[in-house]
């Protein structure tokens, strides 16, 4: 496990970077663009993640996850897209905020994996921090690709009016 964590940790950054430019290439005829990617990048990840979480052997396991490592590419669009966004003088808060509330949050996991793989250990033994963690990070991927998709509707309007009172 040692040099799958560490493979995807060193994909993990040039992973940054590929979106990035990915998200440039594509958002130049649409400023809804970078969202939609990062729709889509979570949307990978969910997927990724099942397959990960369920993946029988090694091998398998370990394609998979050099996958998932590519799904930090969103980071950086949804970290440019909030400081568009933001007014000047809060776009170093705005960046902020998207750095810290994620740590915040994820604070929380491991205890409810935890406390979820314990309910689950009756019925499915020690499969059941496999299963615990499946259904805590799916629906966390859908439900962030969802809201993206959500934002990247009126993503267009919104800096258009930003530019405006600027």
């Amino acid at each position: 496990p040692g040099f799958a964590i560490e493979t995807g940790a060193r994909l993990g950054i040039p992973a940054m970077f590929l979106g990035g430019w990915i998200s440039d290439r594509a958002s130049v005829g649409s400023l809804s663009a970078p969202i939609r990617w990062a729709a889509s990048f979570n949307a990978m990840a969910a997927i990724s993640l099942g397959a990960y979480y369920l993946a029988p052997g090694r091998t398998s396991l370990l394609v998979i996850g050099l996958v998932g490592s590519l799904v930090p590419g969103s980071y950086g669009v949804v970290i440019a897209t909030a400081q568009n966004l933001a007014p000047p003088a809060m776009r170093a808060r705005a960046a902020a905020l998207l750095s810290t509330i994620p740590a915040i949050v994820g604070g929380f996991g491991p205890p409810l994996a935890g406390s979820l793989s314990d309910a689950l250990a009756v019925d499915l033994g020690r499969e059941s921090m496999r299963y615990a963690l499946l259904g805590i990070a799916l629906p966390g991927y859908l439900w962030a690709a969802l809201h993206f998709w959500l934002g990247s509707r009126t993503l267009a309007r919104d800096l258009e009016a930003r530019a405006a009172t600027a």
